[in-house]
């Protein structure tokens, strides 16, 4: 849970700042690509260009609700886990479709030579794909390690919560010593409550 130190929790945490800056790397190459389609085509032609900015926008979002989450509430890590596995396929749709699309239609027509502009056109949509490719491979991983915190947290619970060993009888916990019988399980000091758990040994028949 979010308030409990677990062992992948600070992995997780950097593994949310990285997804968002690589998101945020290839959000901001994907909008001068926007702009170029807009200066060269207007609106009417923006069409699928656009899906890869979505695509890093709804990552960035989601990474900063979810550093939330882990900071200030208690939330389940199978949540976090099947967010992480949403954002990064409709990241990964979104971004294939908007690059596909570039490529069909704006890159590879035979009439894009007549822009000056296409060389660096042609890499910033190769680095802001990559930059979001990446940016989906943390999300995966992050459901893996959630995934992995659900699982250590479970089992974390279930050795706090195990009941005594069985075969053991309860006069295990008082141990004699001078002619005494000292009960352990007392919270109470000897000196202040001796005839609390103190008694003696002749006594107990």
């Amino acid at each position: 849970m979010a308030r409990i130190r677990t062992p992948f929790r600070n992995l997780i945490f950097f593994l949310r700042i990285a997804a968002g800056s690589f998101a945020a790397a290839g959000l901001a190459l994907y909008v001068l690509i926007l702009n170029n389609v807009l200066n060269d085509w207007g609106t009417e032609e923006v069409g699928l260009t656009a899906l890869p900015v979505a695509a890093g926008g709804i990552t960035i979002i989601w990474n900063i609700l979810a550093i939330i989450f882990m900071l200030r509430t208690l939330i389940s890590h199978l949540f976090l886990a099947i967010g992480d596995f949403i954002i990064a396929i409709a990241a990964l749709g979104m971004g294939v479709a908007g690059f596909y699309h570039d490529d069909v239609t704006y890159l590879n027509n035979g009439v894009h030579w007549e822009y000056n502009n296409n060389a660096a056109w042609l890499q910033e949509e190769e680095i802001g794909a990559v930059m979001l490719l990446v940016a989906v491979v943390l999300q995966l991983l992050l459901v893996l390690f959630n995934c992995l915190e659900r699982r250590h947290l479970k089992q974390a619970g279930k050795r706090v919560s195990l009941p005594p060993y069985p075969g053991f009888p309860e006069a295990m916990n008082v141990e004699k010593k001078d002619n005494f019988e000292i009960d352990w399980k007392s919270v109470v000091s000897e000196e202040a409550l001796p005839g609390v758990i103190k008694k003696p040994a002749a006594a107990i028949l």
